[in-house]
């Protein structure tokens, strides 16, 4: 009996010290994981390539997760800054600091399949310029991109109701951030030292303004802030030092109402305005396609509407405003009538306009040229049995005119069209009767 317990006991503390290599694994491109509900968890990067494809499967089950710190810098190791990582669409969380402090990443898309971000993701990546979040997300966690200097691009997506403390603290890179409407609640810190922002449009349902939220925003212009507002920390301004506009969205009364915490003298010399409607955070672009003037119309260049705001813009993105003045091509001016004339002499037997009417072909009494648009001819002056038709030109010697020299003036004008003005020019037509 004493043998067998022995062989139990041995068998047991063998077993307590074997390696767990069933459950973690290493690849061969240094990505460390172990099982995960039905597939593999990511917890450590071993590799030495700087670019990072994680695989969607290991093992032939689906990576769903990414482990706290898997993919950051540690100090003092081996291991490469990362330039590049690509990321698959069956992760579904990726716990705090995955990418902390990984100086050489510019840009990262984190699918859309992933519902949880974990805190300090992407902190101290100071040359990432472009992040793009998952859509379900509906929580910034705290210090999300801490400290990433160079960020100029990121999306905050629709159902993101909360943003923690110091989400984007040292964005000083960041010009501009939309934020959706139904975030609740922006906390403490969250835009601290973003040098570059000089417009923010707070939340439609935004119900605070937290501590310390712009300090340090030395270029911070001018703020929309819907009349959800309850409480305003006045430390939320601290060192704006330029900030010269609050733009409410509600009534004076509203604004008297609201809870203030804090020292006044940080919006002392801020003006506030009342009853104002905040600018598009998403514009919904009509194209007003490009047109040529002409001389009967303006024209345009090409530029855009916002359906929403109703504002013009010379760009799609709506960077830059216009107006329709300043987007029409004024009218043409026409040019000069060319129309040249000149008229002849022409002579009639007595002996037949004794007896009868004589018309005398316009061609044969007066040379038309170069004339731009419909021409038409009327008599200033000359004998009354001397008539012009208007439409042809022709001139008709009335029966019984007498012998004689006669000079006719006749008004030929060129009605012009598109291009060409109005133009006239009169000429005397010499009528001999023998």
């Amino acid at each position: 009996m004493k043998r067998v317990f022995s062989i139990l006991l041995a068998t047991f503390m063998l077993i307590s010290v074997m390696p767990f290599t069933v459950f973690a694994a290493e690849t061969s491109d240094g990505i460390c994981y172990t099982d995960y509900n039905d597939g593999v968890r990511i917890y450590a990067y071993h590799g030495k390539s700087a670019v990072v494809s994680i695989p969607s499967t290991i093992g032939g089950k689906a990576v769903l997760k990414l482990n706290t710190s898997a993919f950051g810098h540690r100090p003092n190791s081996e291991d490469p800054y990362l330039t590049s990582v690509t990321m698959p669409d069956t992760i579904v969380d990726v716990e705090g600091s995955v990418f902390a402090r990984q100086a050489y990443l510019t840009e990262l898309y984190f699918p859309d399949s992933i519902t949880e971000l974990g805190s300090q993701v992407m902190e101290q990546c100071t040359r990432l310029e472009k992040v793009h979040l998952p859509a379900n997300i509906t929580r910034i966690n705290d210090e999300l991109c801490y400290d990433c200097s160079s960020l100029t691009d990121i999306n905050i997506p629709d159902g993101v109701t909360y943003i923690d403390a110091w989400a984007f603290r040292g964005c000083s890179s960041l010009k501009k951030i939309d934020l959706p409407d139904c975030a609740k609640t922006v906390y403490t810190g969250c835009f601290e030292d973003c040098t570059s922002l000089t417009q923010m449009v707070m939340p439609k349902e935004m119900i605070s303004l937290s501590p310390d939220l712009f300090k340090g925003c030395t270029n911070l212009k001018s703020v929309y802030l819907h009349n959800n507002i309850k409480y305003f920390y006045f430390t939320a301004f601290e060192g704006c030092t330029a900030l010269t506009d609050i733009y409410y969205c509600g009534s004076e009364e509203e604004w008297d109402q609201i809870n203030f915490e804090g020292y006044v003298n940080t919006i002392e010399n801020v003006t506030i305005h009342f009853d104002c409607q905040a600018p598009c955070k998403t514009h919904a672009m009509k194209e007003i396609p490009a047109k040529k003037a002409t001389t009967t119309s303006t024209g345009n260049n090409k530029y855009y509407q916002c359906t929403v705001c109703g504002k013009y813009f010379k760009d799609e993105a709506g960077k830059t405003e216009t107006t329709v003045e300043a987007e029409t091509i004024a009218k043409l001016a026409k040019k000069a009538n060319p129309l040249t004339v000149k008229g002849k002499t022409v002579k009639i037997k007595y002996s037949v306009v004794k007896k009868k009417d004589v018309t005398i072909k316009r061609a044969d009494a007066i040379t038309v040229k170069n004339a731009k648009g419909t021409v038409t001819y009327s008599k200033t002056s000359g004998p009354k049995k001397v008539s012009v038709s208007k439409k042809s030109g022709n001139i008709k010697i009335m029966k019984g005119l007498a012998k004689g020299t006669y000079k006719v003036k006749i008004k030929v004008k060129a009605a012009g069209n598109s291009t060409y003005k109005s133009g006239s020019k009169t000429v005397t037509v010499t009528i001999k009767v023998k």
